[in-house]
């Protein structure tokens, strides 16, 4: 069974890939003592490879500790262009008032300038929109589903070649660095129109038939119909797939477990539930220091993150799709201690 893919383990699998390349100006740089220096840069690994006296480099590409890092400031500043958002900060600005500085632990941090703090607030407010508006809209989230469905069904019946010369099933291709490097997206353009192309794949297989029409139902923007969303007082507790099965219980038949979706979202400034700001160190005349909550120039939310559970109809039906909502308005009613509100 394959393991579940975190962004280290896909870290590992490509710095790896990249170290054993036969290219000698990228295997002569992925040295094992960059290539130690470089995961720490993603994952935040204490052992650094390098001197104490530069542990602020482990807060540029990917800053654990509150969030403001080039990465960032990057697709922030790039999706906030693509998507007509105004753009509320200027990276280069900002980044030439940094400054590396010893504080209580006596190691080199980034600090920001005071009066910059209002900067930084704006920032992790255009992230949270970000994700609110585009990145985990209900629409995007329903395309994922639809996406994984197909792949699900696809990858028994698709083969990668892996580094040891053998073919395996795409499901597989997550262990092996060759094949992943591989599992881009021309694969969703060769299983939609694959079938018009003389290759060795049961195209006529059910598991194939659904995987086409699944991606084709995207291309046609048939997508996956929100009958509605929820939050709770303890997000994250409750099975969703369980609550999906109750919901179409409640259909009286008109709706199948299978063509209900339950997915959740939260929405944060970047660290869950924590306040990034709370850890973010500033500087003025007398050195660096922290800002106390009463100390910001513009009022902070009470929380910082924001969860909900979004329902999907995967079916077009509308009578199937009333049904879902008239289901789910009851589901909720028998949920009312643990579900707070109804969206």
């Amino acid at each position: 069974m394959a393991p579940t893919l975190t962004f280290g383990i896909l870290t590992d699998i490509l710095v790896e890939h990249l170290r054993n390349t036969n290219r000698p100006s990228i295997r002569d740089f992925f040295t094992t003592r960059n290539v130690a220096f470089i995961k720490a840069c993603i994952e935040f690994f204490r052992s650094i490879g390098r001197p104490l006296s530069k542990f602020f480099l482990l807060e540029i590409v990917a800053n654990k500790k509150c969030g403001v890092d080039v990465d960032k400031l990057d697709y922030i500043l790039r999706d906030c262009h693509y998507t007509g958002y105004s753009s509320i900060v200027d990276p280069s600005r900002l980044i030439s008032t940094a400054k590396i500085m010893p504080c209580d632990n006596e190691l080199n941090q980034i600090c920001w300038p005071a009066k910059a703090v209002g900067n930084i607030i704006d920032l992790f407010q255009r992230r949270a929109n970000l994700h609110h508006d585009v990145y985990q809209h209900p629409t995007v989230i329903g395309v994922d589903l639809i996406l994984r469905d197909a792949f699900v069904k696809a990858a028994p019946h698709l083969q990668i070649r892996c580094s040891d010369g053998e073919f395996r099933p795409l499901g597989e291709a997550s262990e092996d660095p060759v094949a992943f490097s591989h599992v881009t997206n021309w694969l969703h353009q060769f299983i939609q129109h694959g079938r018009h192309v003389k290759l060795d794949v049961d195209w006529d297989h059910p598991d194939m038939l659904e995987a086409t029409r699944l991606l084709e139902s995207v291309s046609n923007r048939e997508l996956f119909k929100v009958a509605g969303s929820f939050t709770e007082r303890s997000p994250g507790q409750r099975d969703l797939t369980k609550a999906a099965e109750e919901i179409a219980a409640l259909t009286s038949g008109q709706v199948q477990a299978g063509e209900i979706e339950c997915r959740s979202r939260k929405i944060s400034w970047g660290m869950k539930d924590k306040n990034p700001m709370e850890n973010i160190r500033f500087y003025a005349e007398k050195g660096s220091m922290r800002l106390s909550r009463t100390e910001f120039p513009t009022t902070l939310p009470r929380a910082f993150e924001d969860a909900e559970t979004i329902v999907f109809l995967k079916s077009q039906d509308s009578h199937k799709r009333q049904s879902t909502r008239a289901a789910l308005d009851e589901w909720l009613k028998q949920q009312v201690s643990e579900c707070c509100s109804v969206r």
